[in-house]
Formats: C-alpha cells, sequence, structure tokens
C-alpha cells in the first residue's frame, strides 16, 4: 500500500508518516518526505483544478478523490488515482488526514 498520513494541527500539514509503498512509488526517502506539504509531488503539468478540489477537501474536512498527474524523485510524471481521507477522534475533529497513492 501507498499512503500517507498527515497532521493539520502543524503548520502546513506536513506528512508525519510514509509508507514503504509510498517511498518504493516515488522514489523518495524517507528523512526526505517527513516535515513536508505532500505539494512536493506535484510539477509542471499537474492540473491545478484537481489539487484545488483536494485543497477542497482538506478545508472542509470530507474526503476528496481525484487522479493527479505527480511526478517521482527522478521528475518521471505518474498518473495518481489519489483518495484523501479525514481521520476524527472521539470529537469528531480532524486529528489526521491519510492519502492513499494508487499509479494509473
Amino acid at each position: 500500500q501507498s499512503f500517507v498520513v498527515t497532521d493539520p494541527n502543524l503548520p502546513d500539514n506536513p506528512i508525519v508518516y510514509a509508507s514503504q509503498g509510498f517511498l518504493d512509488l516515488t522514489g523518495y526517502a524517507r528523512d526526505h518526505v517527513i516535515g513536508r506539504n505532500c505539494r512536493f509531488l506535484q510539477g509542471p503539468n499537474t492540473d491545478q483544478r484537481a489539487v484545488e478540489h483536494v485543497r477542497k477537501g482538506l478545508s472542509e474536512g470530507v474526503d476528496t478523490s481525484v487522479c493527479l498527474l505527480n511526478y517521482k524523485a527522478d521528475g518521471t510524471p505518474f498518473w495518481n488515482s489519489f483518495f484523501c481521507a479525514a481521520l476524527r477522534d472521539a470529537q469528531r475533529r480532524v486529528v489526521n488526514y491519510v492519502g492513499v497513492q494508487s499509479p494509473v
């Protein structure tokens, strides 16, 4: 499985966990992704409307699914069927987001 967990309670909603599948898919090392926002996967041909759809879902705390053109560490583009879900605590507050990447 390729996924990351982010913490919206920290500045810029950084990645706090990245699965080995994510590292294998993207070619990034763990120390390169932890503490960074996922936008580093975007590149010159990433559809900004799809990115805005994800941003809107994050701001509203709703699950979001899009197909994005992302880029690996070596610059190779790949189509990413991306799903993002809010993880909530007992009081229904968003405590994390999980982002699942599936190459198309």
